[in-house]
């Protein structure tokens, strides 16, 4: 025999497995859920202000990469990879070794 708890705990299962957020509250009421993300600098950890994140990307010795910068330390990413490659020549990607 299935118990109210049961009943309820299937239904929220099924939204969470459609992509709903849901949850139980008191009494296993439903109640609504807001997630939020943040994002942090990679650089110096401090959290990043809505709307100033950046992900940049970037290849090193063949693999590729991304990190999340804020404004700030965006633009001196910039002013150094700028630097490097002043002095460097393109390349293709499909280069053979």
């Amino acid at each position: 025999m299935r118990t109210l708890r049961d009943s309820l705990f299937t239904v929220c299962y099924e939204h969470w497995a459609r992509g709903n957020i849901v949850g139980l509250g008191e009494r296993g009421k439903h109640v609504a859920q807001k997630v939020s993300v943040t994002f942090a600098c990679d650089y110096d950890a401090k959290e990043i202000p809505s709307g100033e994140h950046l992900t940049r990307a970037f290849s090193l010795d063949g693999r590729d990469y991304e990190i999340d910068l804020c404004e700030k330390h965006s633009q001196k990413f910039d002013e150094t990879m700028r630097r490097f490659a002043t002095g460097s020549q393109a390349s293709s990607r499909g280069r053979s070794q």
